[in-house]
C-alpha cells in the first residue's frame, strides 16, 4: 500500500508538468495593420507627430528609429518593450523587440506592426517566437500601440495655438 502511494506521489508532478506547447505556424503570421484618420493635418504636420510620439513612448535604449524619409512619408523602426506573462508570484518578464512601420499620407497614418523577436538571456541575443500562446500575447498589446498613437494624434491635431 506505502508502495502504491509512493508511487501516486511521485507520479503526479510528472505527469501535470507534461503540458504540450502549441508551436506558431509562421505560414499564417500576417501583420497587424491599421490606418488612422487625423482629420485637416497635413503629411508634414502629421510625419512630425508621429516622430514625436515614436520618441516620447518608446523610451528603452534598443528602440530606434532605423530609416526616415519625409519625402517618402515613411519611417521605420524598432521598437522594444517588456511582456510578462503568469500572474502572481509565478511569471515570467522579457523583452520583446518588433518592427513598427509608418507610412504618412494627407490626413491619415499606417501603422504596421510585425516581426516580433524576445530576448533570450542564456544566449544573450532576441530570438524569433516559437510559441502560438507568447505569439498571441505579444499580439494582443499591438491594439494598445495603435491606440496610444491614435489618441497622440486627434489630441495633438488642434495643438497649433499654443
Amino acid at each position: 500500500m506505502k508502495r502504491i502511494l509512493m508511487m501516486l506521489v511521485m507520479l503526479v508532478p510528472v505527469l501535470s508538468s507534461c503540458a504540450t506547447v502549441e508551436l506558431l505556424d509562421k505560414s499564417k503570421i500576417v501583420p497587424f495593420q491599421k490606418i488612422i484618420e487625423v482629420p485637416n493635418t497635413s503629411k508634414s504636420d502629421l510625419f512630425d507627430k508621429c516622430t514625436n510620439w515614436f520618441v516620447g513612448n518608446f523610451k528603452d535604449v534598443e528602440s530606434v528609429i532605423s530609416y526616415s524619409n519625409k519625402d517618402n512619408d515613411i519611417f521605420r523602426g524598432d521598437i522594444v518593450t517588456t511582456l510578462t506573462l503568469g500572474e502572481g508570484l509565478v511569471y515570467l518578464s522579457f523583452k520583446v523587440k518588433q518592427l513598427l512601420i509608418i507610412n504618412i499620407k494627407e490626413n491619415r497614418v499606417r501603422i504596421t506592426i510585425e516581426n516580433p523577436f524576445y530576448y533570450n538571456t542564456y544566449y544573450k541575443m532576441y530570438k524569433p517566437i516559437i510559441t502560438k500562446t507568447n505569439y498571441d500575447e505579444i499580439r494582443s498589446e499591438w491594439p494598445k500601440t495603435v491606440e496610444s498613437l491614435k489618441e497622440y494624434l486627434l489630441k495633438n491635431s488642434n495643438d497649433k495655438d499654443w
